[in-house]
Order: structure tokens, then C-alpha cells, then sequence
């Protein structure tokens, strides 16, 4: 039998991303004492692959296990926080950890995260499969989107995740979870890229069967950054980024690629990932920023030790152990104090960070307001049928 959740409507969605974004919106102007409402939690430095291009990879043979947040340390953070919009789990690999349900249940209930992601190497179909149902039956209200990564068709992803096997186990987990979608509503499955200069050079057949074979509901790209075990990784010829955002764009547009989570219904996710994949494009091309980074205000970063960083390209603002991980309380000091020293990230920032920079910031830039309303347009013309629209936005004539 399917977990029994809240089935979400149109009319709900709507009132609750209306709620979230003038509730942070009337803080941030005001002045007033707020916590992010984007979470990007790494769980467990713990890891299953040695993959050539990860920025972590320093740090992945150490005990990471003592340095893991336990339970309790969890819940107090989450219980001190606001709401948040967004809650990403990732590591290291996350389902590594055997409570990693109840993590996410801990962030259900005290923040009333409604949009979890949970990012994974796909490594372990029969366990992200079994976390999977456990949690949509721990948070009855949780959207949840598991993003498997996939660098390569076969052999290739398996040289770059240093992992005999890795392609065909992420392959069998997508497929597992594409299944598990067809009975679970609140279930959605990204194909995770990131484009490195190791497969820069096979990146549109990797595309093609993701688009054509594959197909996932939606797939993301992200642009290498930071350091690398592997110096080759960093040598992205930008051309073939643009060539790569160029096509999902278009193919979105048209329909050919779907790109959207079920539970997407305003289409609003797949409008702002592929916009902030242009401005990336506009900022490697320029060498500047284009957009204003909010990191530090509307995102964060824990990692498993405790530290909390603005974003991960900058040093960390410290450790939650310091405020008996009360993010509150360490959150408005932490935040004061990188205001008076002027290190707060904004207007001189020009990195491509997606989750940290870009997705949290593009809501609250009122410049990008008529780029994203025109995209919405194509990629709602050109992709949905009109019944397919909330009922209020299908115009005269479609009861």
C-alpha cells in the first residue's frame, strides 16, 4: 500500500510559497532576527566512491563518524530554526547514515520543511528505496526529490567515480525510484550532472540518454568548482557549458524534455534552475556577478562537525557547538559579525555555486522578474497541456 500523505493542491502550493516568500522578505527588509530558509546539511563526510572531481576529497579519510551530528544535536538546530522553503541532505553519501529518516523528520516537524532533497551516488538501490518509503511515512506533508548522480554513460562514469559498477547500480536506482513515483506522488527523481573537463568532451551523449533513455523528471547540471583531486576536472571549455544549458533549455521549452518535478505544478523550480543556468553562463563568459548573492541570508551550509559556512566557496562563520546548537542565537551573531567586517557575500561575488548562491538569491531579485516571467511563458506554452495548468491560470473557455 502507498504511504498515505497530504495530497497537496494547486490552491495550498500556492498559499504556502506566497507565505514563505513575504514572511522572509518582511524580515530581511525590516531588520528583523531570522534564520535561512534554505538548509543545505551535509549529514556524513562518509563516502561509498573517490570520485576525480570532489571538493571534499581532503577530508573524506578522516573519522568522519565521530565528527557526525547525533540526533539530539540535530533536533536542537532544527528546533531553533524558522521555516524553511528547502532542506538539502547531502554528504559525503547520505545514505550512509542509518538514521537518516529520522533526520528528516526531526526538520519536518520542527521547521515544517516541506521540500526535501537528498542527494546520492545511487550506490545502494535497495536502501535508498527502503529510506525512501520511511520517510515519506515519517512526514506526511514532505515533497521529496532524490537527486542520483551520473557523470558518464556507463564505463565512462565508472572511471570518473573511480567505482567498478557505479553507472549500472545509479542507472538500476533511478529506474527504482521512477517506479516507486508511479505510487508515490510525492517522489521525484533528478539526474545530477556536473560537467568537469573529464567529461566535457561526452557530455551530450550523456544528455542524450538521460533525455531519450533514461528520463529522469528533471536534470541538473553543475558547473565543477573549488578544488579537485584531479587538476583535469577544472579545465571546463565554457563553450561547452553554454552548448549543454542551450539545449535543456530548448528541449524544455519544446517538450522534448519534460524537466519538472511531479510536484511542481507552477513549473516555478524548472523556471528558475534553467534562468540560473544562463546567468552562470553570463558570469563565466563576463568574469562578473549577475546576480546578488544571498548567501548568508536566505542559505546556509552545516557540515557534519557542527561548522556553519555562508556558502561553501567561503570560510566558516564557525560552529554550532559554541551556541549549544541553538542556530538562532549563532545564526544572528554570526551574521552581525560578518556585517561589521563587511564579509557578508553579495555584490562581489562572482562564483556559479547553484544550490548556495544562485537558486536562493534569484527570488528575492526583483531585476530578474521579467527574464523569469518570459521563461515561464515558453516553457508553459510549449510544454504543458492547458489542463495540465491550475485551473485560475488556464484563461476563459477551459472549465
Amino acid at each position: 500500500m502507498p504511504d498515505q500523505g497530504v495530497a497537496p493542491t494547486a490552491a495550498s502550493d500556492l498559499k504556502w510559497l506566497l507565505r514563505w516568500y513575504f514572511g522572509f522578505r518582511y524580515r530581511l527588509l525590516r531588520d528583523r532576527p531570522f534564520t535561512p530558509p534554505t538548509l543545505n546539511l551535509l549529514v556524513t563526510l562518509r563516502c561509498d566512491m573517490r570520485c576525480r572531481h570532489c571538493f571534499l576529497w581532503e577530508r573524506l579519510e578522516e573519522p568522519a563518524e565521530a565528527r557526525e551530528l547525533s540526533l539530539s544535536e540535530v533536533e536542537t538546530m532544527a528546533r531553533t530554526m524558522d521555516p524553511l522553503f528547502s532542506l538539502v541532505l547531502s554528504g559525503g553519501e547520505p545514505f550512509l547514515r542509518n538514521d537518516l529518516a529520522e533526520i528528516a523528520r526531526l526538520f519536518h516537524e520542527h521547521t515544517r520543511a516541506k521540500v526535501v532533497t537528498i542527494l546520492t551516488g545511487g550506490q545502494m538501490t535497495r536502501r535508498v528505496h527502503e529510506v525512501t518509503r520511511e520517510i515519506l511515512r515519517r512526514c506526511p506533508e514532505v515533497l521529496l526529490a532524490v537527486g542520483v548522480s551520473l557523470d558518464g554513460v556507463g564505463p565512462r562514469h565508472d572511471e570518473i567515480r573511480q567505482k567498478a559498477g557505479a553507472f549500472d547500480r545509479a542507472v538500476r536506482t533511478v529506474r527504482m525510484l521512477k517506479e516507486l513515483s508511479t505510487s508515490e506522488p510525492r517522489v521525484s527523481v533528478q539526474a545530477c550532472v556536473c560537467l568537469t573537463g573529464l567529461n566535457q568532451d561526452h557530455i551530450l551523449d550523456l544528455y542524450a540518454y538521460l533525455r531519450d533513455d533514461l528520463r529522469p523528471d528533471r536534470i541538473a547540471v553543475n558547473l565543477v568548482r573549488q578544488d579537485s583531486p584531479d587538476p583535469a576536472a577544472l579545465g571546463v571549455n565554457p563553450a561547452v557549458y553554454e552548448r549543454l544549458v542551450r539545449l535543456i533549455r530548448e528541449d524544455t521549452c519544446s517538450g522534448r524534455l519534460r524537466n519538472r518535478f511531479a510536484f511542481d505544478r507552477f513549473a516555478f523550480m524548472t523556471v528558475a534552475d534553467l534562468f540560473m543556468m544562463r546567468l552562470i553562463a553570463e558570469t563565466v563568459r563576463e568574469g562578473r556577478a549577475r546576480i546578488r548573492c544571498r548567501a548568508g541570508s536566505a542559505s546556509s551550509v552545516v557540515f557534519p562537525d557542527g561548522s556553519v559556512y555562508p556558502c561553501e566557496m567561503k570560510p566558516d562563520w564557525g560552529n554550532l557547538r559554541t551556541s549549544g546548537f541553538d542556530f538562532a542565537r549563532f545564526w544572528a551573531a554570526a551574521r552581525a559579525r560578518a556585517g561589521a567586517t563587511g564579509s557578508l557575500p553579495g555584490k562581489t561575488c562572482s562564483c556559479t555555486h547553484e544550490i548556495d548562491c544562485f537558486l536562493p538569491s534569484i527570488p528575492f531579485d526583483v531585476r530578474l522578474y521579467p527574464g523569469l516571467a518570459w521563461l515561464w511563458f515558453r516553457v508553459a506554452r510549449g510544454q504543458w497541456r492547458i489542463q495540465d495548468l491550475p485551473g485560475q491560470l488556464q484563461g476563459p473557455g477551459h472549465a
